[in-house]
C-alpha cells in the first residue's frame, strides 16, 4: 500500500484546466429567456470543485476537482503566471480529508477496503520537493490518519494510532521536518481507551474508553506532566441526553459539549471534564438542535456557533468574525454565504455563495482592499439556467403535530394545480435542509413541484420530534407524508390526480408504503434503495450509518409496544401495491441489502402487480459516478413521463397508461442494469 501510495502521489501539471484563476469575474446575468429543460447528465454531474482549503500565507489552494470524470485533488498557487495545477490522483484510494500543515506541505487522510477491514493512513505532500511519502509506522493498526494536533509551524504533529488491529492506540509525535519522520510515543496505549483528545497548545489531555455495556470510561489530566485518571464512568442513555461534540480549550479544566441533556435540543455548554457537570448554556435555540460550533484561533472561547432553522445559520461570538460576516453577505444579499477557508493572518479567505437556486461558486477576498475575486463554479454546466427557488414552509398533521419542510414549484407555470412529486428524504434520523439539490431541481425542470417534508423522526428538531418517529415507520410517519399532500390539495396548489411518491434508502421504503397504505393518493412510487423487510434489514445490517447523536435509534424502530415488522414492511404486502411501482436498487449496497429488492420484484411478480425493477450493477447505496446517477434519473423521468406527465392533454386530461407489468423489457436505455438479476 505504501509503495503504490507513493507512486500516486507524483503530481501530474494540468496547464489546460483553469478553474482557479485570479482575474475577477462579473456575475453571470440572469437568464431572460423561459426555462429550457436541461439534460439528465447536466444533473447528475458531480460537483467541478469542492472544499477548497486556503493555505497558511493565502497565495495557495488545495481543493477536490472533478476532470473528465476523474476525482483528485488539485493544487493552485495564485502566484504562478502559468496558471497548472499540481494534480494528485489516488486511483483507488478515498482521499477522507486535507489540510494544510505548513504553506508547502500538505497532509491528506487516505482510505480502503483490504478486504476484511477498512484502513486510513496518513500522507504527506511537499510542494517545494514535488514528493509524497506516508507518516507514521509501517506496522499499525486499522485507522491511522486519526491527527490530533498539528504545530503552527508545521514542524510536527500528533497522530493516535494502535500498534496493530488487536490493540488500543496510543498518541505518537510525529517530525514532519525529517525526511526518517522520527516517531517518539508520548501517550502510552492504555487499556481500553478508543479515542484521544488534544487541546489547542497540542497537550493530550482525554481520553474515552470502553467501561462495560453502554457505559464510557473518561480519563483526564490538566497538564503534560500529570499522569490521566479516571475521573467518571458515563452511562449515556437517549432519554437522559447525549454528548454529541467535545473540544478542550486550553489551559483550563472547563471545556465545551454539544448535548441536548437539558432542553432535548441540542445546544453548546461549558463542560468540567472533572466533575463531568455540564455547566452554563453558551447557545441554545429554541426549536432546533445546533449542529457544531468553532473555537477561537488561541482556544480559550468560542467563535461562532452553526444550526439550521429554516437554513443553515451562524451565530458569530467573535466581533471580527462577525464583520467579515457582514461584509460578505452585503456583496451577496438573498444567499447563503460562508467562509469556507481564511490564511493565518484572516486577511484572505475563500467564501462560498449559494442558494437554492444557485448552485454556488467559490471566491477569493481580499479583505484588506474589499476586492471579491471569484475562482470557479461548483456546477459550470448550471451557469445561465433558470432553476426553481425553494421556500420553507410548515403544515399541521393530524395529530396536530407542526411538521417542517420545503416546497419547490417549477418555474414559468401558475402555482395552481401542479403535478407533484412528494420526495421524503433518507435516514429517517436526518433532515432536508434549503440550498441546491439535484433531485429536486431535475424535477423542477420537468414541471414538477417538489415536497420535501422533515416528518417526525427526522432529526434536527430535538428529541421530542426525533421520539415521535419510534416505533411509527409505515404508520404515522407516513400519515405525516400524506397530509402534507393533502395540505397542498387544499391550497389549491396541487392537482390531487397528478401526484408521485419517490425516494431514497428510507425514503424509498415510504414510497412503497405509499403505494399500499394510500393508492388512493398516488398515481405512481418510485423506490431507489428502499427497505422493503425491515426485521430482515436489521438483522442483515453491516454498517452503522446512524449518527453520533442518535446511535440507538435502530433499537427504537419497533417502538416501546412492539409493532409488527411484517405488518409495515413492502415486502409482505406487495399483493397491495395498487400504482405503478419503479423498483430500483444497486447490487453493491452495503447499507440496504441489494436482496431486499430482489425479494421485492419477486414478490410483485408472483401477485401480477404493475411494476418495473432496475437493478444497477456496481452500484452502491448512493451514485459514485455520473453515468450511473444519469441513468437512474433516465429511468425516473421515463416512468413519471409515462405514469404521472407533468403536461395534461388538449382536452386538460391525465392520460391514462397502458404500460404492462414486470422488469423493464429494454435494457438498452439502462446500461448499467444487469438483465441477469431481474429474470
Amino acid at each position: 500500500m505504501e509503495k503504490a501510495t507513493h507512486r500516486l502521489l507524483r503530481p501530474l501539471l494540468l496547464a489546460a484546466v483553469t478553474l482557479l484563476v485570479t482575474a475577477t469575474f462579473a456575475e453571470p446575468p440572469a437568464p431572460a429567456k423561459p426555462p429550457e429543460r436541461l439534460s439528465a447528465e447536466t444533473f447528475a454531474a458531480g460537483a467541478f470543485i469542492g472544499d477548497p482549503k486556503l493555505s497558511p500565507a493565502g497565495d495557495r489552494v488545495i481543493a477536490k476537482l472533478s476532470v473528465d470524470g476523474e476525482l483528485l485533488l488539485g493544487i493552485k498557487d495564485f502566484r504562478d503566471p502559468t496558471g497548472k495545477i499540481i494534480a494528485l490522483p489516488f486511483e483507488s484510494f478515498d482521499v477522507r480529508w486535507y489540510r494544510w500543515a505548513s504553506n508547502n506541505r500538505v497532509l491528506i487522510g487516505l482510505g480502503r477496503n483490504g478486504g476484511r477491514f477498512y484502513s486510513t493512513r496518513l500522507f504527506l505532500y511537499d510542494l517545494a520537493k514535488r514528493t509524497g511519502r506516508s507518516l507514521g509506522p509501517k506496522r499499525q493498526g486499522i485507522v491511522g490518519d486519526d491527527v490530533l494536533f498539528v504545530a503552527d509551524d508545521g514542524s510536527y504533529l500528533l497522530l493516535a494510532m494502535a500498534k496493530n488491529t488487536n490493540s488500543f492506540p496510543g498518541v505518537i509525535r510525529v517530525d514532519l521536518d525529517s525526511e526518517s519522520a522520527e516517531m517518539v510515543e508520548i501517550v502510552n496505549p492504555q487499556q481500553w481507551i478508543y479515542d484521544w483528545y488534544a487541546d489547542a497548545n497540542g497537550i493530550v489531555r482525554l481520553g474515552l474508553g470502553y467501561a462495560g455495556l453502554r457505559r464510557t470510561k473518561v480519563v483526564y489530566r490538566n497538564s503534560a506532566t500529570e499522569k490521566f485518571k479516571e475521573v467518571a464512568r458515563v452511562k449515556w442513555d437517549d432519554s437522559d441526553g447525549e454528548i454529541d461534540t467535545i473540544r478542550i480549550p486550553t489551559s483550563t479544566e472547563k471545556g465545551y459539549v454539544v448535548t441536548n441533556t437539558r432542553t432535548g435540543r441540542f445546544g453548546v455548554y461549558e463542560f468540567d471534564w472533572k466533575t463531568l457537570e455540564i455547566g452554563a448554556a453558551v447557545f441554545e435555540h429554541p426549536t432546533v438542535d445546533v449542529d457544531d460550533f468553532q473555537l477561537s484561533e488561541d482556544g480559550k472561547s468560542i467563535a461562532g456557533v452553526f444550526f439550521t432553522d429554516d437554513r443553515q445559520r451562524v451565530k458569530w461570538f467573535s466581533p471580527e468574525a462577525e464583520g467579515l460576516q457582514k461584509e460578505i453577505d452585503l456583496q451577496f444579499p438573498d444567499r447563503s454565504n460562508w467562509v469556507s477557508s481564511s490564511s493565518k493572518d484572516r486577511l484572505k479567505h475563500l467564501v462560498w455563495s449559494g442558494a437554492a437556486d444557485n448552485p454556488g461558486a467559490f471566491y477569493y477576498y481580499d479583505r484588506p482592499s474589499r476586492v471579491m475575486t471569484r475562482i470557479a463554479a461548483q456546477f459550470p454546466a448550471l451557469e445561465n439556467r433558470t432553476l426553481a427557488p425553494m421556500k420553507a414552509i410548515t403544515y399541521r398533521a393530524r395529530d396536530g403535530l407542526e411538521v417542517p419542510g420545503y416546497l419547490t414549484l417549477p418555474p414559468g407555470r401558475p402555482a395552481k394545480g401542479l403535478p407533484l412529486v412528494l420526495l421524503p428524504h433518507g435516514g429517517p434520523h436526518a433532515r432536508d435542509e434549503w440550498g441546491y439539490d439535484a433531485y429536486v431541481q431535475f424535477l423542477a425542470n420537468r414541471g414538477y413541484a417538489v415536497l420535501q417534508p422533515n416528518f417526525r423522526g427526522s432529526s434536527g428538531y430535538g428529541r421530542d420530534h426525533l421520539a415521535k418517529g419510534y416505533g411509527q415507520w409505515g404508520l404515522q410517519m407516513q400519515d405525516d407524508l400524506s397530509d402534507g399532500v393533502r395540505w397542498l390539495v387544499a391550497e389549491g396548489t396541487v392537482d390531487p390526480k397528478r401526484v408521485c411518491i419517490m425516494g431514497s434508502s428510507y425514503g424509498g421504503y415510504a414510497a412503497m408504503m405509499g403505494a399500499i397504505t394510500t393508492p388512493d393518493l398516488y398515481r405512481c412510487a418510485i423506490s431507489f434503495a428502499g427497505v422493503s423487510d425491515v426485521n430482515g434489514w436489521l438483522k442483515a445490517h453491516r454498517g452503522d450509518v446512524l449518527p453520533k447523536r442518535y446511535k440507538r435509534w435502530r433499537q427504537k424502530v419497533q417502538g416501546e409496544v412492539e409493532v409488527d415488522l411484517k405488518a409495515v414492511s413492502p415486502l409482505y404486502r406487495a399483493s397491495e401495491v395498487a400504482v405503478p411501482l419503479l423498483l430500483v436498487h444497486g447490487t453493491d449496497d452495503q447499507n440496504v441489502p441489494f436482496n431486499q429488492a430482489e425479494l421485492m420484484a419477486a414478490a410483485l411478480k408472483k401477485a401480477n402487480r404493475n411494476y418495473q425493477f432496475v437493478p444497477m450493477k456496481g452500484v452502491g447505496h448512493g451514485f459514485d459516478k455520473a453515468v450511473d446517477q444519469a441513468i437512474y434519473l433516465k429511468a425516473v423521468e421515463e416512468f413519471l413521463a409515462t405514469y404521472n406527465p407533468a403536461d395534461l392533454t388538449p382536452t386538460g386530461v391525465q392520460p391514462e397508461p397502458t404500460v404492462a407489468s414486470g422488469p423493464v423489457p429494454d435494457y438498452s436505455l439502462y446500461s448499467a442494469v444487469n438483465p441477469e438479476n431481474s429474470k
